[in-house]
């Protein structure tokens, strides 16, 4: 998410530090252990403290866009015409060249002050993976244990803004387990619904998904679960899956797909390609694979719930290995891509080369459009710790996450080469 957005949950993770104890249960379920409060409890003093720390960041953000406001200002004031537009209509400007000196020291001003806020946000991007989100996971764990040995409305109502941030972090798995257990357990909320239903198809569990999907649109808040059109591509995400299902249980009895390995700055991930269904998409993409073209890359654009792009050698994400392959889409056999798996980018058909995207959630708009030659079988949880850069709007100071390496781990034994269009 943006750094913004991230940043204005800590006023909602604060206030729940204060929140007191409700003793409405949500569920008359006996139980066979309890926990203290969260607030009450340990975990929840670590996680404070790393909260403290979130917010001095958010402090000094605060105190430095002030500043900058200040500078900003005073430049204004003391160069009139610095801050100047152009004419409306787009006819002739005549300025002077006291005017032009101004603006031009206003943007080499407001340049040096974009610095300042890149290291800012630099040490905040450090700061959220390697050290929040890794203390949020554990102490929404330690959350949705209490939850479930003593359901009320205060263990639910702080459960529910940390998987808030777990869905928009990544973290689907965790997300849809918590926030599947808080509705199994009575607790409800618009947000609730709107949660489990976008995690649910996130994550494959096709079933809960339709029934969350119709319980979020007749609350209101369908926010997040608006990622799913209509009810139809659920259904026709369920058939897929069982499909898929199927296919794998043959794919591992006969275990012999081709296999690459991506070394990145956030953990390895383990791809199998699909040659069966996406023999040309495969054969490209190991040749480039074995002729180093994805090392030393980056995943240059990650777009939230949705997919990542990788296979490009430029900043410009304009790059190509100097041809295109066919597409192999349209076939009876063709596969669909779920979550992790792997497709081929094209602009138009048959325009395919080096750039491909992972789909963080099931696609079902890309099928019989884009090729799916392959999938995560080691890895979904590194997808999380990936950098969640924009190339198209990026943040100063972020960086994308690099791929370090990429390694065939195995192939069959045929030769591997693309097969380019003429």
């Amino acid at each position: 998410m943006r750094l913004c957005a991230l940043f204005g949950l800590i006023l909602l993770a604060l206030a729940l530090a204060g929140c007191q104890r409700n003793s409405d249960t949500v569920s008359a379920t006996p139980v066979s252990e309890t926990f203290p409060e969260p607030k009450a409890s340990e975990e929840r003093s670590t996680f404070a403290k790393v909260l403290a720390k979130r917010t001095g960041i958010e402090d000094k953000r605060k105190e430095l866009e002030a500043s900058q406001e200040s500078i900003v200002a005073a430049f204004i004031a003391e160069h009139p015409g610095a801050d100047s537009s152009p004419p409306p209509d787009g006819g002739p400007e005549n300025i002077t060249p006291e005017v032009r000196e101004a603006r031009q020291g206003l943007r080499k001003l407001r340049g040096e002050l974009i610095k300042s806020t890149a290291e800012l946000n630099e040490e905040s991007n450090q700061f959220m993976s390697a050290e929040y989100f890794p203390a949020l996971l554990i102490y929404a764990a330690y959350c949705h244990k209490t939850f479930l040995a003593e359901p009320n409305k205060s263990n639910g109502g702080e459960l529910v803004k940390l998987v808030d941030q777990l869905y928009d972090n990544g973290n689907l798995d965790e997300a849809f387990l918590y926030s599947n257990d808080l509705v199994k357990n009575g607790f409800e909320s618009s947000e609730l619904h709107d949660l489990v239903a976008a995690s649910a198809f996130c994550t494959e569990h096709f079933d809960e998904a339709a029934a969350y999907f119709d319980k979020a649109r007749q609350t209101g808040r369908y926010v997040r679960a608006s990622l799913v059109t209509n009810m139809e591509e659920i259904v026709q995400s369920q058939k897929a899956w069982e499909k898929e299902q199927q296919i794998r249980a043959k794919e591992a009895a006969a275990d012999d797909l081709p296999r690459v390995k991506l070394e990145t700055e956030a953990g390895d991930l383990v791809f199998e390609l699909f040659e069966n269904e996406a023999p040309e998409t495969v054969a490209n993409y190991i040749s480039l694979v074995e002729s180093g073209y994805y090392d030393n890359t980056t995943f240059y654009s990650v777009v939230l719930t949705s997919h990542m792009f990788h296979g490009c050698k430029t900043s410009d994400n304009r790059s190509t290995p100097g041809y295109r392959i066919y597409c192999e889409t349209g076939k009876p056999d063709q596969r669909f891509p779920f979550r992790g798996a792997l497709t081929m980018f094209i602009a138009s058909k048959d325009l395919g080369g080096s750039i491909y995207t992972i789909s963080i959630r099931p696609a079902p708009f890309n099928f019989g459009y884009v090729t799916t030659f392959g999938r995560i079988v080691e890895g979904l949880d590194v997808l999380p710790k990936i950098a969640k850069f924009n190339l198209r709007f990026p943040t100063p100071g972020m960086v994308p996450t690099k791929v370090i390496k990429a390694t065939v781990l195995r192939k069959r034994d045929h030769e591997y080469k693309p097969h380019k269009v003429e």
